[in-house]
């Protein structure tokens, strides 16, 4: 029984076998026949083509008033009146609230009083020294006493100035903080006003656009995401250093504010112009192959797809800079470079031209 079992056993594997070398032999081309070549891929395809681009720098910053100060309380007084309605606009030297003064022309009387008095004193001793009947000395410290009630009699004048608050400057006011009647001491908070006739935004950007940022550059400034135009500014000034806390450089950027238009506080998009460089090669970013070891996109030669490293430079929409590795007028692969190696064979199918906008714009420094 064993020995059968044995005996069925190799019948059946000498049998697979058999099978197995018939079925290869008979699909296998016949030797040194060629194989049969790959059909072509098809692909969209344009030439690179060329456009202005500008290197831009975004950053991002609060708008804040030209000038913006507190008016404060300059001694201890009750406030009398207050002179302004909340949200005023004013000129420079325009009253804003005066304070109790009863006191300030109670010390200005009396130093005039003794002004008074101080000069007729040096009238009669200098009238005595002239008859030889008082010294020079009297007649010096009578001078210097004169002098002392005069400067007295200023101080208290401008005491009683003082009880008189007025703007700085022309501006807008905000809200009271105090009402009439209060008892202020010095340094008390009255009303705050801006000046918005101008308005500025401190940004930071990375320490190695240094070089490249100067006093003076035109800047644009919009509101992000619903990308309204602001206007265009100026780079009013450019720190000499890099911090060494977060490795960037401090900027200021002002803006025109015609008609109040702009609200100090308002979150805003500062564009800066670095570069512009005219007839630059761009392609359209779809033919862009990203790897690890950098880009590449695949040029058209006698309908074979040639692999190429390229150097990017801007960006703007769906349109890339290329810096280094094709010429305008090279033929790429602009749908379908995806599926490609190098050295295959390609149908090409006619794209739309891979130009860009007469002016294309992107932030720096791109990869």
């Amino acid at each position: 029984m064993k020995r059968a079992l044995i005996a069925v056993l190799v019948v059946v594997l000498l049998g697979a076998g058999y099978y197995y070398y018939r079925t290869t032999t008979t699909a296998a081309p016949a030797a040194g026949a060629a194989a049969p070549a790959a059909a072509p891929i098809p692909v969209q395809t344009a030439p690179a083509g060329t456009a202005t681009v500008v290197d831009l720098l975004p950053a991002y910053g609060s708008l804040r008033p030209r000038l913006l100060v507190t008016i404060t309380a300059p001694q201890a007084a009750p406030l009398r009146r207050i002179l302004f309605t909340d949200g005023a606009s004013v000129e420079a030297g325009t009253p804003l609230a005066m304070l109790d003064d009863s006191v300030a022309q109670a010390q200005l009387t009396a130093a005039r009083a003794k002004l008074l008095t101080d000069q007729q004193n040096l009238r009669r001793v200098t009238d005595l020294a002239r008859r030889g009947l008082d010294s020079t000395q009297s007649v010096e410290q009578a001078q210097s006493t004169v002098a002392s009630s005069q400067a007295t009699v200023l101080v208290n004048e401008r005491q009683l100035e003082l009880t008189t608050l007025r703007a700085p400057f022309a501006g807008a006011l905000g809200t009271r903080y105090v009402d009439e009647g209060a008892m202020l001491n010095a340094g008390d908070r009255i009303v705050m006003i801006e000046d918005r006739s101008r308005l500025f935004v401190e940004i930071r950007v990375a320490g190695r656009y240094l070089p490249r940022l100067r006093q003076g550059m035109p800047v644009r400034l919009d509101i992000p995401d619903i990308q309204e135009e602001l206007g265009p500014g100026v780079l009013t000034f450019v720190d000499t250093s890099v911090s060494v806390d977060t490795r960037s450089v401090l900027l200021r950027a002002e803006i025109e504010n015609p008609g109040d238009r702009l609200t100090p506080g308002l979150f805003v998009r500062v564009v800066l112009q670095l570069a512009t460089r005219a007839d630059a090669v761009v392609v359209p970013a779809d033919a862009l192959v990203r790897e690890l070891v950098g880009s590449f996109v695949y040029v058209i030669d006698n309908g074979v797809a040639v692999r190429r490293a390229v150097t990017l430079g801007t960006h703007q929409d769906n349109m890339v800079e290329i810096r280094d590795g094709l010429k305008a007028g090279d033929r790429i692969v602009t749908v379908g470079a995806f599926r490609l190696r190098d050295g295959d064979r390609v149908q090409e199918t006619a794209a739309p031209p891979a130009s860009a906008p007469a002016a294309a714009a992107a932030p720096a420094g791109g990869g």
